[in-house]
């Protein structure tokens, strides 16, 4: 059991000093020692040494007074997130901890990170990159620090504890009907369906680069999302859809008939991908950017637009056409429809109106009962009250 004892000793000056130093044997049955300044901090240490062996999450402390940042990051960080992160996450995570949680943080014992060490530091970048950068950085901060509790270098991730920054809200755009019509006359021909297809199925760009043939269902107008082709740092990777799991989306005939044509002019090389390039290879998202999005946008005189808006453009034909909240997030692939009504609430506003009506189309006319009291009959409405004669 852990205990409290009070030490008597001198400081540099020679001036008398207390201590209180907390005693405990380790599961393994080493003897450890830590020191406080007072006595209330010892005892609670003490506490939670005991409690720890008790769950069987004990973590010696003197561990991540040792081990850096920097060091634990190079050594075991990196490993770990290059087997769990797709390529695209994990080129993200590495520009942060250049840019912003190496300078601070590398030098730095695990057990040294306080609170409002942290809290700081992440409001420094959001003063001077943006929440989001803010918000990214605190994020693999968590992830550093959850990860080396795992290992036994720390009790707990103090990364947990801090807020990440609030990040202004950005409205979502998208197009009308008659737009993505506009913008679809505008784009060469061999990429016209690859458009509809983003704008009524709310496929992302990868997972339209990744869509095969033999996913695709002509007699019953249906498409699975099994697999996307990422690209990072110049490389292409093919990874399951970013929900994890596959989907399948049902599309209107109008695009179904564009996906055949499409088809029948431009086969499907031996890797069976719909939408390639002249070698059959997946497309460049920065290639496809410059050849074919911005100058179609262009054309169709409609501005700037980034191609993941053909997925909100999708949401919001879909909410227009009266589609369940569910059923958008099925075809969209959130994790959840509270996630859809998040992002995409403020497109239902005008449906609660359009409800009210139905109400009063559907419903039978019939007069409301008369309220009836001591006599008296209280007609509804603002005419006077009669007397029962």
């Amino acid at each position: 059991m852990a205990t409290v004892r009070k030490r008597r000793s001198k400081d540099r000056k020679g001036k008398p000093k207390i201590a209180y130093q907390v005693r405990w044997i380790d599961p393994a049955g080493n003897r450890k020692a830590r020191t406080f300044g007072i006595r209330a901090q010892a005892e609670a240490f003490a506490n939670t040494v005991e409690m720890q062996k008790i769950k069987g999450d004990y973590r010696d402390p003197n561990l991540g007074k040792k081990e850096r940042l920097g060091n634990f990051y190079d050594k075991r960080w990196l490993a770990f997130a290059e087997q769990r992160l797709s390529p695209t996450t994990l080129r993200l995570m590495k520009d942060h901890w250049r840019l912003y949680v190496k300078p601070a943080f590398a030098k730095r014992t695990l057990a040294s990170l306080t609170k409002l060490d942290i809290q700081t530091f992440v409001e420094s970048v959001a003063k001077e990159a943006s929440a989001y950068q803010a918000e990214s950085a605190l994020r693999l901060l968590r992830s550093i620090l959850t990860a080396a509790v795992d290992d036994g270098l720390l009790a707990r991730s103090i990364a947990l504890d801090v807020k990440a920054p609030k990040r202004p809200s950005r409205k979502v755009r998208f197009l009308s009907a008659e737009q993505v019509a506009k913008l679809v006359a505008a784009t060469p021909e061999r990429w016209r369906a690859l458009v509809l297809v983003a704008a009524y199925g709310g496929l992302r760009f990868s997972e339209i680069n990744g869509l095969r043939l033999h996913c695709v269902d002509f007699l019953r107008r249906k498409i699975l999302v099994e697999e996307a082709i990422v690209e990072a740092a110049g490389k292409l990777y093919v990874r399951p859809p970013k929900s994890g799991r596959s989907r399948t989306v049902s599309m209107p005939v109008f695009v179904m008939d564009a996906l055949a044509m499409h088809i029948e002019r431009w086969p499907p090389g031996r890797d069976g991908l719909v939408f390639a390039d002249d070698t059959g290879e997946p497309l460049p998202r920065s290639g496809f950017y410059k050849n074919v999005w911005w100058p179609s946008l262009k054309r169709a005189g409609i501005g700037h637009l980034r191609f993941h808006d053909l997925r909100h453009t999708s949401a919001a034909l879909a909410i227009a056409a009266g589609a369940h909240p569910k059923t958008i997030q099925m075809r969209l692939g959130h994790h959840s429809a509270a996630f859809t009504l998040d992002v995409y609430g403020g497109l239902f506003e005008g449906l609660d109106e359009d409800l009210a009506d139905r109400f009063d189309e559907n419903a039978p006319i019939a007069k409301p009962p008369a309220n009836t009291q001591e006599g008296r009959v209280i007609p509804f409405g603002p005419r006077s009250v009669r007397k029962n004669r």
